[in-house]
């Protein structure tokens, strides 16, 4: 209930060129709404998918592993292969059976064929956007998720739990910042099919009144509070983010203002 899930698809004829038309809009809009943090664009297809990849030919893909989400939620300022991590966090998986049941499965990893799109950040408490069109060999692909097979496809989520720890300000305007780039993106394209899971109901309603009843009801009682601070202080949170719990309620004139702003 704490996490923003979206799914973008464009129709397969669309070109590389034409998705990154629209990765470059989304990416200036992300700058214009004032994300914390917005990486370079990139578009890469066929060789220089492999080329990345073979940056660093001693890491094993493993499935356990590369589907774990967190390793690919900080974006370092130093010392880090965006592109390599970004076509890594894409990668499929299918596994096949032997015929021998004593032989061990076989397991296909799948990057994508073509990946064009960029990471963002909102704000303080907020996990990686990650807003990459990729698209896959049908011809494999099918095995690892038939969903996939056809067209462009960016899929993923944003955790907003900890936003709020910040105060509900903070947090709207964070939640604003997402919706607001989604809505920007269906409205100048709408070949696009566009699909959002918002937990405060905010993307449907356009109500900020429910929106902070929502988020009150799902981040805002003191035990989860207090969960959402032992939790960054176990994984060793900065002094920053070990400030007290925020408790506020905007005025409508600071909501006013931050609609105005956005």
């Amino acid at each position: 209930m704490s996490e923003l899930k979206f799914s973008l698809h464009a129709p397969t004829h669309l070109s590389t060129e034409q998705i990154l038309e629209i990765a470059q809009y989304a990416h200036r809009m992300a700058q214009v709404l004032s994300f914390q943090r917005v990486e370079p664009v990139i578009a890469l297809e066929g060789e220089a998918v492999e080329q990345v990849l073979s940056r660093e030919p001693d890491v094993e893909f493993d499935p356990d592993r590369i589907l774990v989400h967190s390793l690919f939620d900080e974006v370092p300022e130093g010392g880090y292969d965006y592109e390599f991590r970004a076509v890594c966090s894409q990668t499929k998986f299918a596994v096949f059976e032997q015929r021998n049941n004593e032989d061990e499965p076989e397991i296909w990893h799948i990057p994508p064929q073509r990946i064009v799109g960029f990471y963002a950040r909102s704000g303080r408490g907020c996990s990686l956007l990650r807003l990459t069109f990729v698209q896959y060999p049908a011809e494999v692909v099918y095995a690892a998720d038939s969903s996939l097979m056809f067209g462009w496809w960016a899929k993923d989520h944003v955790y907003l739990a900890e936003a709020y720890r910040y105060g509900e300000e903070h947090f709207v305007q964070c939640h604003l910042r997402h919706i607001l780039l989604f809505r920007a993106i269906k409205q100048r394209f709408p070949v696009l099919k566009v699909d959002i899971s918002d937990p405060t109901g905010y993307w449907k309603s356009g109500s900020l009144q429910r929106m902070l009843r929502k988020a009150r009801s799902l981040f805002g009682s003191s035990p989860r509070q207090s969960f959402l601070q032992r939790f960054t202080k176990s994984v060793g949170g900065s002094g920053d983010e070990e400030k007290p719990l925020i408790k506020a309620s905007m005025e409508r004139e600071v909501l006013r203002e931050l609609l105005s702003r956005n």
